[in-house]
């Protein structure tokens, strides 16, 4: 039918976030009368209007009410792939809407640091450096009873300077962002993107709804599904639904309990290939490198290690892995700061190398009862890590024999908070093998908004943010970072209080930074957001501009981290591979030394 049959009443509202609640309500309506088609219909609508909201609003808005904004939009998708399954619809247009929506937040944050090298935005975005930097000591220091209200209002001061100055950005250059925004998101221009021997995998978890039956009183409860879109170059689009999620999360959760080993007959591998791999794996015939954008329990799943298709092998022995968090991101050019001062510094081209950390400096004597380990939560106290120390040596010494130069090392009480933030943007590889964290326990955020309720539209979404900067939930720890846990006071302002969190490290200037190595436990982990991901360290170095991170998703053996890490570094820097190659090859290595 027209449009103007189907939406008669859009012409006076035709990009109003009210108007889109209504058309969700009424798809969500047929949709449950069981008119998938017609309900598809009004539910795509829903989904165009929402988009124009939110490049319309984006720029005016701070990052935690983007979240709130981008969280509801979700719900209006989730709606929209459960009204499509098992009807006639092209995967193409389906996946048009997950393309703009997953991960838009940190594609605008992106574009927001691109932002920040023009002169007449620099003063402004010094500010927010500054508060940034203040909010993070403030949110991680302790306080009394006596001083808890005060301290409360401190935070909440500094996170309203952070969101005003945040949005002054946004508006002042409203121009740039217009121009960057308005691009077309199509995925058609993705797919011709793609090399030859090359496919992407995007996944998502979304809340499969059931129409009703006619014998049914009430609409069955939503249940959690997975659901995959292959995208080839030389092929159409595919659509995979994998089914419902729990079954799959609980392998997740068994192989990652027992490292892919299994426990006895059980082999939640072998069931993870199954449920996840096997589906795919006819659409993936040729392509040697496969991106996969993973989403919600699949950000901490590794493909890769997967079982392979002979016994006692791995998938990354078969294929190259790479993973790309925002598939949008891939439409948009890399672009150097023109100004940048990195091109000129004749120390960028070696490596920024951090370990053997002192986290006890200037704290009084840490009993050994309370230190946590490599990894743990953010508020415990950090083991120390002699292992990182010949880590740091041993790639110096790679450095040196590929390049005949010599590197940048931070040890010991060297590896302040300020010298890394100095040294971090005056190098073409960062490589940190020191203590991350990630914690939800401490600071409260709102990056994954309740669905539903009477307030479930666009408007109030934004209007009930509240609580921390998610970014404030992870962070790597640096020289000192015990001194504040052990003494229990709280950092002034302007000094260290060696936590690194992910909200400094996205003000950073990482625009000619080529690879970031994150050589701690659980570095790939962070908060899921809805639709955006991890809220953790890589998505921050991302949004700073590093071009690759290597993460780690599981706890790490020194030693074995030590023999990866020489690997990969001569397969990058004396065999010259790209990261994704270097990386493939001491993964494989290894991973064969462990079946043995």
């Amino acid at each position: 039918p027209p449009r103007s049959t189907l939406f008669p009443y859009t012409t006076l509202f035709r990009s109003h976030p009210i108007t889109a609640r209504a058309l969700y309500d009424l798809g969500a309506i047929q949709y449950c009368r069981g008119e998938n088609q017609q309900a598809a219909l009004l539910l795509n609508e829903a989904l165009n209007m929402s988009r124009t909201v939110l490049r319309e609003n984006f720029g005016v808005l701070a990052q935690r009410e983007q979240f709130a904004l981008q969280g509801q939009v979700r719900r209006y998708l989730d709606a929209y792939l459960s009204a499509t399954d098992g009807i006639p619809t092209r995967p193409a247009e389906v996946y048009r809407h997950l393309l703009a929506a997953k991960g838009a937040v940190t594609a605008d944050q992106w574009l927001s640091r691109l932002e920040r090298g023009r002169p007449e935005l620099a003063p402004v975005a010094e500010r927010l450096r500054g508060v940034g930097a203040r909010l993070a000591r403030a949110s991680f220091a302790t306080a009394d009873g006596s001083r808890r209200e005060s301290w409360l209002k401190e935070i909440s001061n500094l996170t309203e300077q952070k969101e005003r100055l945040e949005q002054e950005l946004a508006n002042k250059s409203a121009a740039f962002r217009e121009q960057k925004q308005g691009a077309q998101l199509d995925p058609e221009a993705l797919r011709a993107l793609l090399p030859q021997d090359t496919a992407l995998v995007d996944i998502l978890e979304y809340a499969h709804s059931f129409p009703r039956k006619p014998d049914e009183k009430t609409r069955r409860r939503a249940e959690l599904r997975a659901v995959a879109f292959v995208l080839r170059r030389d092929a159409d689009i595919r659509r995979i639904e994998l089914g419902p999620f729990e079954p799959i999360y609980q392998s997740m959760k068994a192989w990652h309990e027992t490292y892919g080993a299994g426990q006895g007959s059980v082999d939640p591998g072998h069931d993870l290939r199954e449920s996840i791999w096997k589906p795919l794996e006819p659409f993936l015939n040729g392509a040697k490198t496969v991106f996969v954008s993973p989403d919600g329990s699949f950000c901490s799943f590794p493909f890769a290690a997967l079982p392979g298709s002979k016994p006692d092998t791995y998938l990354i022995e078969e294929r190259n892995f790479v993973i790309v968090p925002v598939p949008q991101m891939l439409l948009q050019p890399h672009i150097t700061r023109p100004d940048s001062k990195l091109a000129v510094q004749s120390g960028f081209d070696a490596p920024l190398l951090i370990g053997n950390v002192d986290f006890d400096a200037g704290s009084r004597t840490v009993p050994a009862s309370a230190l946590a380990a490599r990894g743990e939560a953010r508020d415990a106290l950090f083991s120390p890590l002699p292992g990182s120390g010949k880590e740091v040596v041993e790639v110096g010494e790679l450095y040196r024999h590929a390049f005949k130069r010599e590197p940048i090392t931070l040890t010991g009480t060297e590896a302040s908070q300020q010298a890394v933030r100095t040294e971090a943007e005056r190098h073409r590889w960062l490589h940190f093998a020191t203590h991350g964290f990630s914690s939800v326990g401490v600071v409260t955020d709102h990056a994954k908004p309740a669905r539903g309720g009477a307030k479930g539209n666009l408007i109030a979404s934004v209007e009930e943010a509240r609580g921390f900067h998610p970014d404030l939930l992870s962070g790597i720890a640096l020289t000192g970072a015990n001194r504040r846990a052990a003494s229990g006071q709280r950092s002034s302002a302007g000094v260290d209080d060696g936590l690194l969190t992910a909200l400094e490290v996205e003000q950073l200037d990482l625009s000619q930074t080529e690879l970031v190595v994150l050589s701690a436990c659980d570095t790939g982990l962070g908060r899921l957001a809805a639709g955006e991901g991890t809220l953790g360290l890589q998505r921050a170095f991302q949004i700073a501009g590093a071009k690759n991170v290597v993460a780690s998703l599981w706890t790490i053996d020194d030693e074995a981290t030590v023999a990866l890490m020489r690997l990969f570094y001569h397969k990058l820097w004396d065999e010259k591979k790209p990261p994704a190659v270097a990386l493939r090859f001491p993964q494989s290595e290894i991973g064969r030394a462990s079946c043995r």
